[in-house]
């Protein structure tokens, strides 16, 4: 895994031309297409990347790790475990703040619940989008199956969610 050129975040791919890590976003389609990040003496039209002086400038790995550090939030103490392929922390999302359910009112318990329906139905619109995506370029892998799977979850999730929330009205 390396850190994009481009955009510094992690990637897995890189540029067939000049050898560049790139992510998705930014690798080029194609392995004879050159990417954004090619010195000017490849490409066949003015490059759209930085340059420096009269030379072409491509980051280097440290540059990209150093940036890529800048933009990243430093992981918690109780995440701290180090990467088996990189040896880089991984970095994980703060574990979320549980909401104090028996303090709350029935309007806020109804106004959470709400919340969370709303939140569910965007992750559910994002999954099926994706699978759109993928289902239209010929790939299926079983991610794919498993967020087919998870959009059964997620209908009885909102189900559930909209019978609680009915419940509250009502109280």
């Amino acid at each position: 895994m390396g850190i994009c050129g481009v955009c510094y975040m992690n990637c897995r791919g890189k540029c067939a031309k000049c050898g560049v890590a790139l992510c998705v976003k930014h690798r080029p389609k194609t392995a004879r297409a050159k990417c954004q990040l090619c010195p000017p003496s490849t490409r066949t039209r003015g490059g759209s990347g930085q340059v420096q002086g009269n030379a072409y400038y491509v980051p280097s790995n440290a540059q990209a790790q150093a940036a890529y550090n800048a933009a990243t939030p430093t992981p918690t103490a109780s995440h701290s475990s180090q990467s088996r392929s990189s040896g880089r922390p991984s970095v994980r999302p703060p574990a979320p703040v549980l909401p104090d359910y028996d303090g709350m009112s029935e309007k806020e318990i109804a106004q959470h619940v709400a919340s969370l329906m709303h939140r569910l139905e965007l992750k559910q619109e994002r999954e099926l989008a994706y699978l759109q995506r993928r289902y239209e370029r010929g790939t299926y892998t079983p991610t794919d199956q498993a967020y087919g799977q998870d959009q059964v979850l997620e209908d009885e999730l909102l189900g559930l969610l909209a019978h609680i929330a009915s419940i509250a009205g009502k109280a």
